[in-house]
């Protein structure tokens, strides 16, 4: 039992009460500090039927016929209670249910009508009380008979077979036109159908990388006739290519059970040639020099990189695209790349209108890290451990002791699977270090330099190896 002690004239609320439980109230006079002696009021009260909540019962879908956007559904209602129906498609992994809000304000079977269904489908439908002050009931998703509560609405009259027609391509020389970014693609009118899916795959340009598919929907005027030409423009495309563009036709009823091919291609714009290294330089551990013949009608130019695949199966990666206005002129230096790695480098040029030209592309690779020299076994000892020492990088043209970026060292072993087991680091000025191997034998160990920034390796040799044996 709670108490609550008011002046007159005072109201109070009770929050967090259970909905379905009937509750009784009393009030008593009280005097000054202490009650008076008259009796307890005789008030009985329960919550009202807008705060109970009743779980709907007899809940089904058996009421009126379906039609093809609607479905009657019918359950037990209590006067004065609010619900909410869900409803989503029948069979969904994961459904996406939509609610619609009913009030009943009276007393017997309410029915509601759920119009804004999809023809031919089954839905599933839910339903739960609702209150004024936002409490709910559980869920009841099933028939007074145990099944799921499940209605499909009817074909929509006139809709097409599931079967469509397949698109026919147009007689010779109705083809469309095509620029440097676009194609017209045309075909003739199925009947039945309300629209359709183009779908073409627009290529990567780098070997190994995978084209991207894409798709887009066109729906005919409502009162083209069948066997009507129809002309659909697809732009955004690169220029001097062919597509193989499909169109599939769609109806109320379904999808058409082939499409139709189209060829089409987008003229050239010529580019940028002979691209190369820059004439008397050499590319370095970390930047190549680029110079190329322009082309005709560029404004400017844009450089992608891509980074070779790093593993079997794996796709090149794109790493860097430089825009004007950064590049003027037709050379370039890229940098901040990696040693002894083969890259491939696009140069694009840009029209004033934005357009991209035909592409030019080459595979450069960096300058090697210069590797260790004179890798020494000092001593190898009891306990399966060895100490090593060795001498600097050679150095070349390229890369002198002046500008030495040799952070550290890495002893490591290569193990049958190609992967690496690292046995330990030095300070660039440190070349001799005390390592222990896995067990007694006979192993080769490599040693390579290492360019690292907080703890970040920007860079690293080739590796040198020497045989050795733990005792």
């Amino acid at each position: 039992m709670v108490g609550e002690k008011l002046t007159t004239g005072t109201w109070i609320t009770w929050d967090e009460l259970n909905p379905s439980m009937t509750y009784y109230f009393r009030v008593i006079a009280t005097g000054s500090g202490a009650y008076s002696d008259s009796e307890w009021s005789n008030i009985k009260s329960e919550l009202t039927q807008a705060i109970r909540l009743i779980v709907p019962t007899n809940f089904d879908a058996l009421g009126a016929s379906p039609t093809a956007t609607s479905v009657d559904l019918t359950w037990d209602a209590v006067a004065g209670q609010s619900y909410e129906i869900q409803y989503s498609l029948a069979g969904a992994k994961s459904p996406d249910w939509k609610s619609k809000i009913v009030h009943c304000d009276h007393n017997g079977n309410v029915t509601a009508t759920l119009d804004t269904l999809n023809a031919n489908t089954k839905y599933n439908f839910r339903i739960r009380a609702m209150n004024e002050v936002g409490m709910v009931s559980d869920w009841v998703s099933q028939a007074t008979d145990g099944a799921i509560v499940s209605a499909t609405t009817k074909k929509a009259e006139g809709s097409a077979p599931t079967k469509l027609g397949k698109p026919k391509t147009p007689k010779k020389g109705e083809t469309g036109a095509a620029t440097s970014n676009s194609v017209t693609v045309n075909w003739t009118h199925v009947d039945g159908a309300t629209f359709y899916i183009i779908t073409y795959k627009i290529p990567s340009g780098v070997k190994g990388v995978r084209a991207t598919t894409l798709s887009e929907v066109f729906k005919p005027e409502s009162d083209v006739s069948v066997g009507s030409l129809l002309t659909y423009k697809i732009e955004g495309l690169k220029q001097g290519t062919s597509y193989k563009v499909s169109i599939v036709a769609i109806s109320d009823g379904g999808v058409a059970t082939k499409a139709v091919s189209v060829n089409a291609k987008t003229t050239k714009v010529a580019g940028a040639t002979k691209l190369a290294v820059e004439k008397g330089a050499k590319p370095s551990i970390s930047a190549v020099k680029l110079q190329w013949k322009a082309a005709p009608a560029a404004a400017g130019y844009m450089i992608e990189v891509w980074e070779p695949a790093k593993a079997k199966g794996a796709e090149p990666k794109l790493i860097r695209v430089i825009e004007p206005p950064e590049i003027t002129g037709t050379k370039y230096e890229v940098t901040g790349l990696m040693a002894q790695t083969k890259y491939t480098f696009r140069v694009v040029g840009i029209t004033s209108d934005g357009i991209e030209t035909n592409v030019v592309s080459k595979v450069i690779s960096t300058a090697k890290y210069p590797a260790v020299t004179h890798i020494q076994l000092v001593a190898p000892r009891t306990d399966a451990s060895i100490t090593l020492t060795w001498g600097l990088p050679k150095y070349n043209s390229t890369f002198t002791a002046a500008i030495d970026p040799v952070t550290h060292y890495e002893v490591y072993l290569v193990n049958k699977d190609k992967t690496e087991t690292s046995l330990g680091f030095t300070e660039g000025t440190d070349r001799n270090i005390m390592v222990t191997l896995p067990s007694t034998g006979k192993y080769t160990v490599y040693i390579r330099a290492i360019e690292m920034v907080d703890g970040v390796i920007l860079n690293k040799s080739l590796g040198a190896k020497i045989a050795v044996k733990a005792v």
